[in-house]
């Protein structure tokens, strides 16, 4: 397994990275995130590397053997921040200025507000220390089910330095996500800064949401950089596309064949899979920018008798699954589910 200094002097590309902060994260809060690092190694290149930065130096020792034999290579996030200068400053900023407006407490993490903005910066942190290109981050209950080198040869043909999953007109899911270098990551990560800098009273103002965290702060961000095709070809961050219809942006087709592709930012894993709250149900709201009802997942078998999702012709290359039961969506085995009671 690399250690940190041997990952510094690693080329592989693209790299694929989790995070799994807090103290109980990946033992007891998160520990569905190990049914997504299954599906992810069976899924990328064997020569992939996937990352998961951590909190906890004890929770490490615990997982380590998990870790190796999935070749997942571990990094605790304050051992990033103290490789450079610049990452430590920029956390201690975000940390000095951020507060908590709209509790979240999934699982009963109390520290899921903050965890879930500052992954960002521990990625940023992971960027600059190992210097690092093209990192797909994933949150702990997607399922992935796309090799990374293609979709990145996409992303560079694209011209695409950042690209993000809207949800709906106020929330921007950070389910999957590419990012091109540590640079791009730094802008959006000082914007992050710079809304809690505003202070409570006119973060809500300037958000126009009671609710300020990293979904409503990176909806204001695509909003400004990337709301427009010319905006994201001048500033080259994207809206993923999330639509279930074949449309011809860039990013909506992949490969020789023009295979259409579609990026889950939550609807289709709540629909097909439940929500938290209601995991026998699909569940789908009026507020969402994708609307699945009535449709099916199919699950397509490849060469190497993996089964991938489809749906409405559709290739599928990630699901958020906030039911949490992601062993429904493997692309093991057989049984794979065709949505909520199907």
């Amino acid at each position: 397994m690399k250690t940190l200094k041997e990952t510094m002097h690693s080329d592989a590309r693209p790299t694929l990275v989790y995070t799994c902060l807090g103290n109980a994260a990946i033992t007891k809060h998160q520990n569905y995130i190990w049914r997504s690092l299954e599906q992810a190694r069976r899924i990328v290149e064997p020569s992939l590397v996937i990352v998961l930065i951590l909190s906890s130096a004890e929770q490490l020792r615990e997982v380590q053997p998990l870790l190796q034999r999935l070749n997942v290579t571990p990094i605790l996030d304050e051992d990033l921040y103290r490789a450079s200068n610049d990452s430590f400053k920029i956390i201690s900023d975000f940390r000095r200025v951020f507060f908590v407006q709209g509790v979240m407490i999934p699982h009963g993490n109390t520290n899921f507000n903050i965890v879930t903005t500052e992954r960002l910066f521990a990625i940023h942190a992971y960027m600059q220390a190992t210097n690092t290109s093209d990192v797909f981050h994933v949150e702990n209950d997607n399922m992935l089910y796309m090799d990374l080198v293609d979709l990145t040869k996409r992303m560079h043909m694209c011209h695409v330095y950042l690209a993000l999953a809207r949800a709906s007109h106020s929330h921007v899911v950070i389910s999957i996500a590419y990012i091109r270098n540590a640079s791009t990551l730094a802008h959006f990560i000082r914007f992050i800064t710079d809304i809690y800098r505003l202070n409570r009273t006119r973060a809500i103002e300037h958000l126009k949401t009671d609710w300020i965290n990293d979904m409503t702060i990176a909806s204001r961000y695509l909003e400004l950089f990337a709301g427009t095709p010319e905006r994201s070809k001048s500033s080259g961050i994207y809206t993923l596309p999330t639509q279930l219809t074949k449309g011809n942006c860039c990013l909506c087709t992949l490969g020789n064949h023009e295979e259409a592709i579609v990026f889950d930012a939550r609807t289709l894993g709540k629909y097909f899979g439940g929500d938290y709250w209601l995991p026998n149900s699909p569940f789908w709201s009026k507020e969402e920018l994708v609307d699945p009802r009535g449709r099916l997942l199919v699950w397509n078998q490849t060469s190497n008798d993996l089964k991938i999702p489809f749906v409405n012709g559709i290739r599928i290359v990630n699901l958020h699954i906030h039911s949490k039961r992601l062993e429904l969506f493997s692309s093991a085995g057989k049984g794979q589910t065709n949505g909520i009671g199907k």
